[in-house]
């Protein structure tokens, strides 16, 4: 299952009736270039796409607290891949133990 925005909604619903062509005609690695050019241009040193997954997995974990949330968003068939994305804030740990 995958979530998007409601405003690529039509787009994708074009595309999966017609099947012509990519959805979003770029290679995973010009995606990676892009991600990486524009990090670099906004300063934020070691952003990648993998990163940007992590980031992602950890949001929602600290939102819901449910791995087999982050699991099914992530797409893993397994919640040990998931325990290694979804990185446990250090705010969320004081708040835990009422630090």
């Amino acid at each position: 299952m995958a979530f998007i925005p409601v405003e690529l909604a039509p787009r994708l619903a074009d595309w999966i009736r017609d099947r012509e062509g990519r959805l979003f005609p770029i290679s995973g690695r010009h995606a990676q270039r892009v991600i990486e050019r524009m990090a670099d241009a906004a300063g934020i040193p070691g952003a990648s796409a993998h990163a940007l997954r992590h980031t992602l997995a950890t949001r929602v974990y600290a939102r819901t607290g449910d791995l087999g949330v982050v699991q099914r968003v992530l797409g893993h068939a397994s919640v040990a891949t998931t325990v290694r994305y979804a990185r446990v804030e250090e705010e969320a740990m004081r708040r835990a133990v009422g630090a």
